[in-house]
């Protein structure tokens, strides 16, 4: 039912707080992924970080990250 009123919202122009809240989630999970795969290469920071979001399908979300770990 959710996802019928957020897909309501998004045709109609809206913004939906539904897809929005996964979005974010989604982007922090991989952020954290991004930061544990830093620190088991003994680095300590990751430079030029890129973080992309593509929409799959009609509900669901494909996120993305990456970027090149250094040790400072």
């Amino acid at each position: 039912v959710r996802d019928l009123f957020a897909s309501i919202t998004v045709v109609i122009g809206g913004r939906s707080s539904i897809y929005e809240s996964k979005l974010a989630d989604a982007s922090e999970a991989a952020i954290s992924q991004l930061e544990e795969k830093t620190r088991a290469l003994d680095a300590n920071t990751a430079v030029g970080s890129d973080l992309d979001n593509e929409v799959v399908g009609q509900s669901m979300f494909m996120v993305s990250v990456d970027g090149t770990v250094v040790m400072i």
